[in-house]
């Protein structure tokens, strides 16, 4: 293997170099999130020289403080359950008028409410409670039992095996086949069929 190559199967690591020094609150940020994972103020005063308030006038709409924790950032604040969030931050605005901006943020995110026809119930779906998909099974097979009812008063229609709506006329000659089919039986060689049966 030559010298060079060398390179291509052994782990040089590099050290992380620490962040000393950085001009605007922005790059503080991705500091503290690089390192914490997190908004951590004391890093970002420390790298910036910067008190507090004036990260958070420079960072604008970047964070959030959330009334529930501690800062965000924007991304992971106006993401998720944004219609409980503007709930809890509308509440939290009454008692602290700082919370305004988040209402303001999470108005502007907030989804369209579905319209009906956008809206489909899966009997069976683990939102929709089983009393409501037995109800509905219930009127259906209701009205389905009714509507089949109020046929069957018919004389010219009936009802086959497989709940189709036949005219009448073919109930005769289905049974006739079927009869037929089964016991051997043709209208036309009942005499011959008969005269066999004697002479057995």
């Amino acid at each position: 293997m030559g010298p060079y190559l060398v390179i291509l199967f052994r782990c040089y690591p590099n050290p992380y170099q620490l962040v000393e020094h950085v001009e605007t609150a922005a790059e503080a940020l991705a500091v503290a999130l690089n390192e914490t994972g997190a908004i951590h103020g004391p890093r970002m005063e420390q790298v910036t020289g910067r008190s507090a308030r004036e990260l958070q006038q420079e960072l604008g709409g970047l964070v959030y403080r959330n009334p529930e924790g501690a800062w965000e950032t924007a991304d992971s604040y106006l993401s998720g359950d944004v219609r409980a969030k503007l709930a809890t931050a509308r509440a939290a605005a009454v008692l602290d008028p700082a919370y305004q901006r988040n209402v303001a943020g999470l108005e502007a995110v907030q989804p369209p409410d579905l319209q009906p026809g956008e809206i489909e119930a899966r009997l069976g779906s683990s939102w929709l409670p089983a009393s409501d998909s037995r109800d509905f099974r219930g009127r259906v097979t209701r009205r389905q039992c009714e509507q089949r009812a109020g046929r069957l008063c018919r004389s010219d229609r009936y009802l086959d095996g497989r709940g189709r709506e036949r005219p009448a006329r073919e109930r005769q000659q289905h049974h006739h086949v079927w009869d037929s089919a089964v016991l051997g039986f043709r209208p036309d060689r009942a005499d011959a069929q008969r005269a066999d049966a004697h002479r057995l």
